[in-house]
């Protein structure tokens, strides 16, 4: 499943490359573990990737993607059912930590912290965030996802922003 595309680029790709630049630099922290749903390119479905994470215990689940349809900006969702305190501050510190840095860096507009009823949030047991990096299909969005080295900039500042909020320490 190639996701979202815009302009030859496929979100499949262009996510894969931050979740495993995301992996690297998180790996550098005293007493993490990272399990990626995905660490090649192979189709795996949301329900895979819920029951998976559910079945490692993991204590944090992130879903990344590129939206599409013409907008612009970057967003990120929680679970618009009940979920808990944790869950609402790990949206609101790494949300604002990537705002930050996608606004100052590239202008990138904040659409906002949100909720939705989507399955990779509604259906895992520990606290859990949808990122959306950025619409694929607008041109001048499109043009940094391209860039593998933007890709490895939105994977490291992602980890940082995990990093900051469980305020994990460097080996």
């Amino acid at each position: 499943d190639p996701g979202a595309l815009g302009y030859n680029l496929r979100e499949k790709d262009v996510v894969l490359d931050i979740g495993l630049k995301i992996k690297q630099e998180l790996e550098k922290y005293a007493g993490v573990k990272v399990m990626l749903s995905r660490a090649s390119d192979k189709t795996v479905s949301l329900d895979a990737r819920t029951r998976a994470a559910n079945n490692w215990n993991a204590d944090y689940f992130v879903s990344l993607h590129n939206n599409a349809a013409g907008g612009a900006g970057f967003e990120t969702f929680i679970y618009n059912g009940s979920v808990s305190q944790e869950t609402k501050n790990r949206q609101r510190d790494i949300h604002k930590h990537l705002a930050n840095w996608l606004s100052s860096k590239n202008n990138i507009r904040d659409r906002g912290m949100k909720r939705a009823n989507y399955h990779v949030v509604r259906e895992t047991k520990m606290p859990s965030l949808l990122i959306e990096y950025m619409f694929i299909d607008n041109y001048r969005e499109n043009q940094l996802l391209k860039s593998k080295s933007y890709r490895n900039s939105l994977g490291k500042v992602t980890a940082d922003a995990i990093a900051k909020s469980f305020n994990l320490k460097k080996r």
